[in-house]
């Protein structure tokens, strides 16, 4: 997993099937952003067990940066 992938699992909130996206990855946890859900859901490394990629960012690190910074 990385910063961009789009991610689901089993249920959030009551939500079925969530759809979102990695927002941030540090070396205690992975935030994701679901679709429709308020916040920012922090998961541990183990936590991700739960979580499916629905689609891999394709973007390579400096295609990132690019995006990213607007340069």
């Amino acid at each position: 997993m990385k910063v961009g992938d789009r991610v689901t699992r089993e249920s959030v909130l009551r939500t079925e099937n969530p759809e979102g996206s990695i927002i941030k990855i540090n070396s205690d946890y992975v935030v994701v952003k679901w679709e429709g859900l308020p916040g920012q859901w922090y998961y541990t490394h183990e936590q991700t067990d739960k979580l499916t990629i629905v689609m891999q960012n394709s973007l390579d690190k400096s295609d990132q940066n690019t995006y990213n910074t607007g340069t």
